[in-house]
């Protein structure tokens, strides 16, 4: 698995990525969680930029959203969670 990114630029463009081939391809999060072993759950909030995804299952969804290797990749990277960058709210930096 890859390391994590320094900054979260890369994770949030993915996400946008994610959310416009999502909408286009008029796929559910249910149907992209599909036959990959993972809960639907998971599945989402990895694809919303909280969680990274094992290879094997980054290139099902990636081949899904008709996304590139590079977006397989960066899938596996292990996110800086949270969404305001003044306030961390990633559980081992936060205690």
């Amino acid at each position: 698995m890859p390391h994590s990114n320094i900054s979260r630029a890369p994770r949030q463009n993915l996400t946008e990525r994610v959310l416009q081939a999502k909408t286009a391809k008029n796929l559910t999060w249910a149907g992209l969680a599909e036959g990959t072993g993972l809960s639907v759950v998971y599945v989402t909030a990895a694809l919303l930029g909280q969680h990274p995804l094992p290879e094997a299952v980054a290139e099902v969804v990636a081949e899904r959203l008709g996304l590139d290797r590079d977006a397989v990749a960066e899938l596996q990277t292990i996110p800086l969670r949270g969404n305001v960058e003044d306030v961390s709210n990633d559980p081992t930096i936060y205690r």
